[in-house]
């Protein structure tokens, strides 16, 4: 490719990074939202349930999207191998830790209210590592444009939807529920542009 081809490249990259990070503020706005709605009761139960399942994103990533990014990247032909495993380990680690999470709570003595919350997050953070999974693989193929789509929708729909809950005045469990059907959403979004734009997911040990 020729250096203004690069340049070209790199600042349609650049531009649709920017575009995909500025979503971020709208989950900060709903979280703000969120807690004027909910009152600092169940805020605190909500917030407590996404910071301890946010221990499932570290261990489901466990370094595997940084290996992604970096090796096929370099090598576009180790994608099918590459995208299929990891795409199988990511879903393993993720069933592992959620399932952890939800025997230690289980066994705590949380009510009844806190340990559902946490196991509906749980079920978010499996998704979500599902779509930084995606995300890792478009970051792979400098297709910053798919990132930020699928980024940028996530956003917006978790943003719209939990808005509209809340007005309606579902609480807790109505907030908790839909931050599980976008995750979910989401995921199934990224899994087709991966399948369809990229490489057949299927695992090849």
């Amino acid at each position: 490719m020729s250096k203004d081809g690069l340049i070209k490249r790199a600042r349609r990259n650049i531009f649709y990074k920017i575009l995909s990070e500025s979503t971020r503020f709208l989950p900060a706005l709903l979280f703000i939202y969120i807690a004027r709605k909910l009152g600092d009761e169940d805020f605190g139960k909500l917030s407590f349930a996404y910071s301890f399942t946010g221990i499932c994103i570290i261990v489901a990533d466990f370094g595997l999207n940084t290996i992604l990014i970096r090796n096929v990247s370099r090598q576009k032909e180790l994608t099918r191998e590459y995208v299929g495993n990891i795409f199988v380990l990511k879903i393993v680690l993720s069933l592992i830790s959620v399932s952890g999470i939800g025997l230690f709570v289980l066994f705590t003595d949380y009510p009844t209210e806190i340990i559902t919350v946490v196991m509906v997050f749980g079920g978010v953070m499996f998704f979500k590592a599902l779509v930084d999974f995606f995300c890792a693989v478009f970051n792979a193929y400098e297709r910053m444009d798919s990132e930020a789509f699928l980024k940028g929708t996530n956003n917006i729909l978790l943003f719209l939807s939990g808005t509209v809950i809340l007005i309606l005045g579902f609480g807790l469990f109505g907030i908790s529920n839909i931050f599980l059907i976008i995750y979910l959403i989401t995921s199934m979004i990224g899994y087709y542009m991966v399948y369809k734009s990229i490489a057949k997911i299927r695992p090849f040990f």
